[in-house]
């Protein structure tokens, strides 16, 4: 047989993407196929930017597959709230694995987002010393209003599990609504 070459493979496609085409759908798919080829870095070095370039081209094409590749590029950057961004635009996708997919990634990323915003103020009383009171007072005043958010997490949680068992049975039409009101209800 043939030896497969990757580097004549992405040329090829390269290539591809500047034939004269009015089908709309194949251009995307071209672009969104490339993209795949510098995600994966085959036939040419890994580039995560450049896959989001081609991805977001193939978009621009309507081709819908590219959703998924913007969440996996995201989700390596670990940028959780595009992920989300981009995995709300498949939950109504026709193939039920791309659903799948992006009920799991949307969930995760949720988590993450929620994470974040908990996490990130430090326990201002430990830095507190008790010299100045109304500093003092303050900080234990932001340091409750924290401790309320953290008390959310539990229910946030829960409807987390909801919508992933709303995407289980195939309700997907309720996945979405459930995962944002975790973000609409948890402090930013």
């Amino acid at each position: 047989g043939v030896e497969r070459d990757d580097a004549k493979a992405f040329a090829c496609l390269y290539n591809a993407v500047f034939a004269s085409t009015d089908d709309i759908y194949l251009q995307g798919k071209v672009r969104y196929h490339l993209a795949n080829m510098y995600f994966d870095g085959i036939g040419i070095p890994k580039n995560v930017e450049e896959a989001i370039n081609w991805y977001l081209k193939g978009l621009s094409k309507r081709y819908t597959l590219a959703y998924v590749g913007l969440v996996k590029c995201y989700e390596e950057k670990n940028m959780p709230e595009q992920v989300a961004y981009y995995a709300k635009n498949i939950f109504n996708h026709e193939d039920s694995d791309v659903r799948a997919f992006a009920s799991s990634v949307y969930g995760r990323a949720i988590e993450q987002i929620a994470a974040k915003n908990i996490y990130k103020a430090p326990k201002l009383l430990d830095v507190s010393h008790a010299k100045d009171r109304s500093i003092h007072d303050d900080i234990h005043s932001l340091d409750k209003k924290l401790s309320g958010y953290r008390g959310f997490e539990a229910e946030a949680d829960r409807l987390v599990r909801n919508a992933e068992t709303f995407a289980k049975i195939g309700n997907y039409k309720r996945v979405f609504p459930a995962y944002e009101r975790v973000i609409d209800e948890y402090p930013h």
